[in-house]
């Protein structure tokens, strides 16, 4: 199924424009098959480790993002997508550098199958967020306030950090609360850089049936 997406994209993309890679093993299978395509003369940016580091794997040459002003197409894996083009993306804790290529993209665009495709949005992962370490205060307050649960990801027996040296807390919240509230609570609480919830970034969802070997691309109404 990846490499149907990714061949899907392929023939998203026209020749000379800037593409933007995110985080996921179907945006792996991209790079890959961009590698393989250099006829088209492209720009590419990624600010994840991981898939820049598959990008020297397999050759693909990558664009500084300083260098960028405007991005034609990201694409992005997800944890959790639905109707309205809500989504959830916390497994990777990359939230912020995914956001950063979002908000310079004409498509914003979540690669998902239909186990990940839901109709309203549910809280059966945590949301990731990416915290100040002078904000752990901020953080105890915000679980008294909200009576939710937040736990500090840890990396060999150390607090993980960001590359921007922050702190990624997994907030466990109640399945009664609206998305869109839960959203605005976080970003009005000071010493949260971001979080995993993207609740107006996504423009495209390409949504891949395995048992039917195809891939549909759903678009939102703006």
């Amino acid at each position: 199924m990846k490499q149907t997406i990714a061949n899907y994209v392929l023939n998203l993309i026209d020749e000379h424009q800037v593409i933007g890679l995110g985080g996921g093993s179907t945006v792996a299978q991209i790079a890959t098959a961009l590698s393989k395509s250099q006829t088209k003369h492209l720009k590419v940016v990624a600010l994840s480790d991981a898939t820049r580091q598959v990008c020297q794997e397999v050759g693909l040459a990558l664009t500084d993002f300083s260098e960028v002003d405007v991005i034609d197409w990201t694409f992005d894996g997800c944890d959790l997508v639905d109707e309205q083009f809500h989504a959830l993306k916390t497994k990777g804790g990359i939230q912020t550098q995914e956001k950063l290529l979002a908000q310079i993209s004409h498509h914003y665009v979540l690669l998902a199958t239909e186990e990940k495709y839901q109709a309203n949005l549910s809280f059966s992962l945590p949301i990731c967020c990416e915290l100040l370490p002078d904000a752990l205060p901020v953080l105890r307050q915000l679980e008294r306030t909200h009576q939710v649960k937040g736990v500090l990801r840890q990396q060999d027996q150390a607090f993980e950090k960001t590359p921007h040296g922050n702190y990624l807390v997994d907030i466990s919240w109640h399945q009664t609360d609206s998305v869109e509230m839960i959203a605005q609570i976080l970003d009005q609480t000071i010493g949260i850089v971001s979080h995993s919830l993207f609740m107006r970034e996504v423009t495209d969802i390409l949504l891949g049936d395995s048992r039917q070997g195809t891939v549909s691309r759903l678009t939102r109404n703006k």
